[in-house]
């Protein structure tokens, strides 16, 4: 590596095959100089790792840069000849048997192997005329032939060609040499150490800073003044507003770090021959894509233009949409066949016809939609949505479909699925029902288009949802008193609608019984619940107010005797259950006879 970075002055005049390019080897020796001469105050910065690893990514760039051409590697463009990490000419043909890049890489050797021996003189190298072409040499040492190819490929006369590329591999080794005296390396040595300092020094204040920066956060957290409240409503705890603000303090240290690196690697190899290359090639990697984009963006601003066109045309097309749907709603425009509730459902679906529209419409205008990228990128997102995304599309049409049948509106009263309560939100994905124990229930739409929807609101605009319930009375009641029990008990219950009546229906006679079944009116379809518990409470206080059990007498036959079942409040005074009856031979005898009786056995 030492040898490397010195030349020697004894080669001959026909070393021409010298390795020029000795980039990365040259920089990997520097930064490790570099890294040497600042480890001890790294150790305290913690950053001796860190460096290491910024040393070896170098490297690894450097060798990269190395592989790859810097110059036009087809003839019809020509061969860059590069001299100290910097275009010199550009030869666009070469003789039988040669390619364009081998002739330039030739001509480079050439000219480093000359630029190296301080023996030969700059004014040396002068072009000669020769058969055929005009030769630029040095002594005896033919640096390059410009034939009359080149000066067609130039557009000039060869030999105003071969002095002008005399002219500049002249200042070309008078600038390599310059650059390489001893003069130049000590004056670039103690630059080089003063702009490490100066990194090293930023870096310490940078450190110091951040110290700083996470000392008063934590005195700020300690003293309670850290966190973000809303009135009494604490949002953010200090605690973690204090973690956020310390890695928000980590990733901008680190950010300038990094920065300042990648800065001072180019201005350190700027005080340091042959690394040219390698400057020029990591001050590209942050202008060359920072040039792109903004040459992207010239370039694109004729389809930009045309996208915000479109976008605006978008626009107003919604507000104009959403204006006409909203007096749609609001009953100033009236559509025959078209009610008013469902104008907001409409004018969101329009709103996203129009959106995709739109976006249909652009896209071929966007920079980069003609990408391969972008279009893999495009395919894969489609593939990916058409296979996980089945049933939620399947939950949208859905929607769709419930919102223009119209089987429920938002508050109305419904039993889908089994499950009974108010609705209170639909959406193009699910319906949410809320129960009589306010439960929540998330049904997704497609499982509501597969099962019986129940609707208890939608008659109660019209005549009324009828409620009704069944009571069994026993064949010794009379149906008719019967009757007028139950439509009382129904008058009494708040909430039941006086006209249209009640009315009964005795719906079975059984073995024992008689089945009655009281219909009612009401207009209160979300109290369901507490109306038919205040029907019962109503129906056994009228029952037993008349004296009439509510029962299934399978048990009459022995009914004799026994206390009556009717509360004791509706009793009157001096009740006593009434006596057995029983026959003797077909005789009826009393209990008290049967009593004296079994007395004188």
């Amino acid at each position: 590596m030492t040898r490397l970075l010195t030349y020697d002055n004894s080669r001959p005049a026909a070393w021409y095959n010298f390795p020029k390019r000795r980039g990365p080897d040259a920089i990997i020796g520097l930064s490790l100089g570099c890294f040497s001469l600042g480890d001890e105050i790294m150790k305290q910065l913690h950053l001796r790792r860190f460096l290491l690893y910024a040393v070896l990514c170098v490297a690894a760039v450097a060798a990269a840069a190395e592989r790859s051409p810097t110059f036009a590697a087809d003839a019809a463009a020509g061969a860059t000849v590069e001299f100290d990490g910097r275009p010199l000419l550009v030869v666009r043909s070469a003789p039988a048997g040669m390619t364009v890049k081998e002739r330039a890489a030739l001509i480079e050797d050439r000219l480093s192997a000359v630029a190296r021996r301080p023996a030969i003189q700059i004014e040396e190298i002068q072009p000669r005329a020769a058969e055929g072409a005009v030769e630029i040499v040095t002594g005896d040492v033919v640096l390059m032939r410009v034939t009359d190819e080149d000066g067609a490929a130039a557009g000039r006369d060869r030999s105003a060609l071969a002095s002008q590329y005399a002219a500049q591999m002249r200042d070309a080794v008078q600038r390599y040499r310059k650059t390489r005296s001893w003069r130049s390396r000590v004056l670039n040595g103690i630059n080089a150490a003063v702009a490490t300092a100066v990194f090293l020094g930023v870096l310490l204040a940078l450190r110091w800073l951040r110290r700083r920066a996470n000392t008063a956060i934590e005195r700020q957290r300690a003293s309670g003044v850290l966190g973000i409240h809303v009135q009494s409503v604490e949002v953010v705890r200090a605690d973690r507003l204090a973690r956020m603000l310390v890695d928000a303090v980590a990733v901008a240290y680190w950010a300038l770090v990094l920065f300042l690196l990648y800065s001072f690697i180019p201005v350190v190899l700027r005080f340091f021959p042959g690394t040219e290359r390698l400057r020029l090639t990591l001050r590209g990697f942050i202008f060359g894509p920072l040039a792109v984009i903004w040459n992207g963006f010239v370039s694109s601003l004729p389809s930009l233009f045309f996208v915000a066109i479109i976008a605006v045309l978008a626009y107003l097309a919604i507000r104009l949409s959403d204006l006409i749907f909203s007096r749609i709603a609001d009953g100033t425009i009236v559509l025959r066949g078209f009610s008013p509730d469902l104008a907001v459902p409409t004018a969101k679906l329009v709103r996203l016809l129009l959106l995709v529209m739109a976006l249909v419409a652009a896209f071929p205008y966007l920079p980069g939609s003609k990408s391969p990228a972008f279009q893999g990128v495009s395919i894969f997102l489609g593939v990916l949505l058409s296979l996980g995304s089945s049933s939620a599309v399947a939950n949208v049409i859905s929607g769709v479909i419930l919102i223009y049948m119209q089987p429920f509106r938002s508050g109305d009263r419904v039993s889908i699925a089994g499950t009974i309560g108010d609705v209170v939100e639909k959406t193009l994905l699910v319906t949410r029902i809320c129960t009589a124990k306010n439960v929540i229930v998330t049904i997704p739409n497609a499982a509501v288009m597969g099962f019986q929807i129940l609707n208890y609101s939608t008659s109660t605009k019209t005549t009324g949802l009828i409620l009704h319930t069944t009571v069994t009375i026993g064949y010794d009641d009379p149906w008719r008193r019967v009757h007028e029990l139950l439509i009382a008990a129904a008058r009494s219950t708040s909430g039941i609608l006086a006209e249209p009546a009640p009315f009964v229906l005795q719906t079975a006679l059984n073995d024992y019984y008689v089945s009655y079944e009281i219909n009612a009116y009401t207009a209160e379809a979300n109290r369901m619940a507490a109306i038919y518990s205040e029907l019962h409470q109503n129906i056994q206080d009228k029952f037993n107010e008349a004296g009439v059990e509510i029962n299934s007498p399978h048990y009459q036959a022995i009914r004799d005797g026994n206390r009556t079942t009717i509360p004791a409040s509706y009793l009157p005074m001096g009740y006593r259950p009434p006596a057995f009856h029983f026959t003797a031979d077909g005789e009826p005898v009393q209990s008290e006879e049967l009593s004296s009786q079994q007395a004188k056995r």
